[in-house]
């Protein structure tokens, strides 16, 4: 909803609004991870490791949500707070105190609202209860940015209290969908069991989102804020790459479990195939984001944004590279239960990403920044690879058709790119066709469409039963 509305907010905002809303929901990103304490893992192992047991089952969704209930509202009380001690109450600045608190009491929301209720809900395939509450804070926050956004024209200010009121929102619904059962105490051992696989997860989360927060910080003091801006139009145009390969990683979360814990009969095999399917999917949606975020630009937005058509693809490129990544984050930590260590990959993808800012920026402007963004997620691709199958995983890979897939993606790509019709939306149906043709070669490779079918079946037997 919020990518749809792009039009909108490009004419509400100036550029320098843009880039500094860029920035503080950048930091909000990361204080979110940081109070999650990395549950989303380890919740989805034990969650399976406790099937045919539903009541152990519900202590554990009911003594995780209660910790972050009181962790989350209390770390972004304080947060906020020293934002504002920090930073002082004006807002003149990019970044300053009053962005940074309405910023983190939408964190706050959030976490509360979602942190345990949507991976139970992914965790026991309750796939209306799911779509029930993304679709309502998809509305939610649309309606309350068009009032205060667009209506009302409070800027970037509105723009935060959008999301305050949309995780409200969420909440309450999430109350109703999962309910709290008062009548089932806190089990503390089932906290501390998250925690303890859950917290050498964080500094490799931290570092991750250390590869978004640093380019926003960096180039506060290597670019204008309008620069700024545009890199940040860039990302939200290419956020659908992020948004649908994090949702890949998410869903396919319950099967690496499944395989892991021997819930799964034949898992292997399984696994190798749904991984097979994966990498077709991102490889898919990474040449769709880059191939049509150029022409989509034009059309969104106005003239004055066009600077950040050149900069779509790269970032595209490195979500991609992010997608990628999940596949042996999942099969170390949810397969095979490991998770410490990860940190130090994902902490070198980081720190080659400011380096890279630092080398690119001054030399070639803000696309720079974009390219060093893809090189930063390439490195944590590759360090992630190498830690996870340093050890036993049960991932393993169809080299033939994986190498068929990229051949084909890379190929789409060039080709839809090279070929200029004229006019950003005559290039936007041409490329789709490419797109077309390419979604059909990746579907007979995978044999995605017999399994697809067999899948919405079992959704259709589960949501009746």
């Amino acid at each position: 909803m919020g990518f749809l509305m792009l039009p909108l907010y490009t004419r509400a905002l100036t550029p320098a609004d843009y880039g500094r809303l860029t920035l503080v929901t950048s930091i909000c990103a990361m204080a979110s991870i940081l109070l999650t304490f990395g549950f989303d893992s380890p919740f989805i192992r034990i969650y399976f490791e406790f099937s045919g047991k539903p009541e152990k089952q519900d202590a554990l969704i009911q003594s995780l949500w209660r910790f972050l209930l009181v962790s989350s509202s209390v770390g972004c009380i304080l947060v906020g707070c020293a934002a504002l001690a920090v930073l002082g109450t004006s807002t003149a600045a990019t970044l300053n105190g009053p962005d940074v608190l309405l910023g983190m009491m939408a964190t706050g929301l959030g976490i509360a609202a979602t942190g345990v209720t949507l991976p139970a809900l992914r965790a026991g395939e309750r796939f209306s209860a799911y779509l029930t509450i993304m679709a309502a804070s998809a509305a939610s926050a649309a309606v309350a940015a068009a009032i205060l956004v667009l209506a009302l024209r409070t800027g970037v200010l509105g723009a935060l209290s959008a999301g305050i009121i949309a995780n409200i929102v969420v909440l309450a619904i999430a109350f109703r969908i999962v309910p709290w059962k008062t009548s089932l105490k806190t089990d503390r051992t089932l906290i501390v069991r998250s925690l303890r696989m859950g917290i050498p997860l964080v500094p490799h989360f931290a570092s991750m989102q250390a590869l978004v927060v640093a380019d926003r910080l960096i180039l506060v003091g290597l670019v204008s804020a309008s620069s700024l801006g545009l890199f940040g139009l860039a990302s939200n145009i290419a956020l659908p790459a992020m948004v649908a390969c994090q949702a890949i990683t998410q869903a396919t979360m319950p099967t690496y479990a499944q395989v892991g814990t021997g819930f799964s009969v034949d898992g292997k095999g399984v696994l190798r195939n749904l991984v097979t399917m994966q990498i077709a999917a991102i490889t898919f949606v990474t040449a769709a984001t880059a191939l049509l975020g150029p022409p989509l630009i034009g059309v969104l937005a106005s003239k004055e944004f066009s600077g950040a058509a050149p900069l779509t693809g790269w970032i595209a490129l490195g979500y991609g590279f992010l997608g990628l990544y999940g596949i042996p984050m999942n099969g170390a930590t949810i397969g095979a239960g490991r998770t410490s260590r990860a940190w130090i990959a994902t902490l070198t993808g980081a720190i080659s990403n400011i380096a890279l800012i630092f080398l690119l920026t001054p030399e070639i402007g803000i696309e720079g920044a974009a390219i060093a963004s893809a090189g930063g997620y390439l490195v944590l691709l590759l360090a992630i690879c190498l830690w996870a199958h340093a050890r036993p995983n049960p991932v393993s890979y169809d080299v033939r058709r994986v190498t068929s897939i990229f051949t084909l993606g890379a190929a789409t790509f060039v080709c839809g790119s090279v070929l200029d019709v004229g006019g950003d939306v005559a290039d936007l149906a041409t490329r789709s066709i490419f797109l077309i043709a390419l979604l059909v070669l990746l579907a007979a490779i995978t044999g995605a469409l017999s399994t697809a079918g067999a899948t919405i079946t079992r959704w259709r037997a589960t949501e009746t039963h």
